[in-house]
């Protein structure tokens, strides 16, 4: 065989392993960690069912996601999100979704005291740390946000 379709053979089976590895392996560390990250920087529970991610079609789906208040109750969950990424985005160095879409979503909502709610928790995470001064143009994240979708939705509030 020569040089050149050995190298494109070892070239074809490594991207095949990493796309192996990307698919089987991937959606379990990403909720792994996701469940991991939620549980040491807030008291809630993080549950997520599944994740699938199609690095071909940049496409990621994540079945079955609840986040817990403190008290274990409900705070947001929803059955499916299916997000569809546009090849584009590598070329403009900016994230545009295709698609995205939501089933089943529900969101409750408690005021636990003057000017406090069930989710004021959560604000204060992105608060950390002194101030940081405005950035400039290109280093702001730029993204596009089409077609969204959202089926079977429910609210409560308190």
């Amino acid at each position: 065989m020569k040089r050149w379709k050995r190298v494109a053979v070892a070239t074809a089976v490594v991207i095949a392993a990493l796309l192996a590895l990307i698919i089987l392996v991937g959606p379990g560390i990403l909720r792994d960690q996701a469940v991991q990250w939620v549980a040491v920087r807030t008291e809630r529970t993080l549950t997520i069912e599944r994740i699938r991610i199609n690095p071909l079609t940049l496409a990621i789906e994540i079945h079955g996601f609840a986040l817990a208040d403190p008290d274990t109750l409900s705070f947001i969950a929803f059955e499916r999100l299916q997000l569809n990424l546009s090849a584009r985005s590598l070329l403009e160095r900016a994230l545009i979704v295709k698609e995205l879409r939501l089933e089943g979503p529900s969101v409750r909502l408690v005021r636990t005291a003057a000017n406090a709610y069930n989710f004021s928790d959560l604000l204060a995470l992105g608060n950390k740390g002194p101030p940081q001064p405005a950035s400039k143009e290109k280093d702001s994240l730029r993204f596009s946000l089409n077609n969204i979708t959202v089926t079977d939705n429910s609210s409560t509030r308190r």
